[in-house]
């Protein structure tokens, strides 16, 4: 048992607050899966979790869609899986 004391102040900053610090571990599990299908299948339940978070929008297509481009933004644009939609990046590379 790990009895460690963790404080947010000491970890890094969330990209995406909203999702809270459990969600951004999952994504940074799925970015050191080396399986493909594995990290497809991971990405799919990711986002079916993330909607259930607002369930009064679950099937909105366009909510999907924002789901999609929120995993791959909390990702740094770094997850290498089928996206079954087009992300937009509005990460500004200087």
């Amino acid at each position: 048992m790990d009895l460690n004391v963790y404080y947010n102040s000491q970890r890094k900053k969330l990209i995406l607050p909203e999702y809270g610090r459990h969600i951004q571990e999952m994504v940074d599990h799925i970015l050191t899966t080396e399986s493909r299908d594995e990290r497809n299948r991971m990405a799919k339940g990711l986002i079916n979790v993330m909607s259930n978070m607002t369930p009064g929008m679950r099937e909105n297509a366009e909510f999907k869609i924002k789901l999609w481009n929120h995993l791959a933004q909390m990702g740094n644009y770094k997850l290498d899986i089928d996206f079954p939609c087009v992300w937009v990046s509005f990460f500004n590379n200087k």
